[in-house]
């Protein structure tokens, strides 16, 4: 099966591009994939970048942006974007950053544009990024807005050079990595958003995909985009648990009181002759040795019947509710 999919690259000079991908076979788009550290080197550094926290929930997304701004030495500051929006465009002039990083939900999207556009008139050189699912799920209906410079679709990864690089109306377009060449940035984010590092429940994923296709969901908008095939190998591939255990610890220094284990379905792949049981196995052996706070976990109907004995009661070893 195939899907064309057309994105106007740079809309505000008329050029758009038009790309098919085979869903049967590896991402055909205009990036390559991503192939992690052999790509973090970088001729652009030491630049200054905003990150916008909108909303009641982890900027979980934003995290893994800001890790890929650290990685590449470039200097980050966050901002609560529930804060007056006076008070955060002083803030944002006073550190006088080169671009401002916002991936708001859809019900968050119109209150990140305010502050975009507030900051506009303080800083009118300062360039706006904005990326995350809503921007992923209607492009074209997001292009005209003036306080926009440039929206990212896709993931982070590879697309930080591209938005240095590229002039401003440009649509950047992020490539997929595999989940060991992510890490989020989150010591930072608790720190200057106390409201999030004194919650006491933070979130933890060991994938960023989702097993079903709900037409509601921005999951249907990648899944198409990228392909079955990629979207399993890149979305649905599970993390090392080493990082994970590495990136919990940090909650052991905030007021945690629980860890909510966020992917969409923690029992995936957990069926007769997948490697899923093993996997959530050797998690539950880790985060009880070395983290042990309490774990809520999402699951579905669906894998709970198909499971592996073994994987339930691993489950409910390793979380209090699900």
């Amino acid at each position: 099966m195939k899907f064309e999919y057309k994105i106007d690259f740079n809309w505000r000079r008329n050029v758009s591009e038009t790309f098919t991908i085979n869903r049967e076979e590896t991402f055909q788009s205009p990036t390559a994939i991503y192939q992690g550290p052999a790509d973090m080197t970088s001729k652009h550094t030491n630049l200054k970048w905003v990150l916008v926290h909108t909303g009641n929930d982890i900027a979980y997304g934003l995290a893994y942006v800001a890790g890929d701004l650290l990685r590449r030495e470039h200097k980050i500051l966050w901002i609560d974007g529930e804060d007056d929006v006076e008070k955060n465009v002083k803030k944002i002039k006073k550190f006088s950053p080169a671009y401002i990083c916002y991936g708001p939900l859809s019900t968050e999207f119109l209150q990140a544009l305010k502050l975009a556009k507030a900051i506009k008139k303080v800083l009118p050189l300062v360039n706006n990024v904005f990326g995350g699912h809503h921007v992923k799920a209607i492009p074209e209906e997001l292009k005209n807005e003036e306080a926009i410079d440039y929206l990212v679709w896709g993931p982070v990864y590879g697309s930080i050079d591209k938005i240095i690089e590229s002039p401003p109306n440009e649509l950047i377009e992020g490539a997929p990595t595999l989940p060991a060449n992510m890490q989020p940035a989150l010591r930072d984010y608790y720190k200057q958003i106390p409201r999030m590092g004194f919650r006491e429940r933070k979130y933890i994923m060991s994938h960023f995909g989702c097993v079903y296709n709900c037409s509601f969901c921005c999951t249907q908008v990648t899944r198409k985009a990228f392909g079955a095939k990629v979207y399993k190998e890149f979305w649905l591939n599970r993390r090392p648990i080493e990082n994970m255990i590495e990136e919990a610890k940090l909650f052991l220094e905030f007021d945690t009181k629980e860890v909510s284990f966020e992917d969409d379905d923690v029992l995936y792949g957990t069926h007769k002759g997948a490697d899923g049981t093993e996997w959530l196995e050797e998690f539950k052996e880790a985060w009880k040795k070395e983290i042990d706070l309490p774990m809520y976990a999402n699951v579905t109907p669906q894998t709970v019947v198909r499971s592996t004995d073994k994987a339930l009661r691993v489950l409910a070893e390793l979380a209090d509710t699900v």
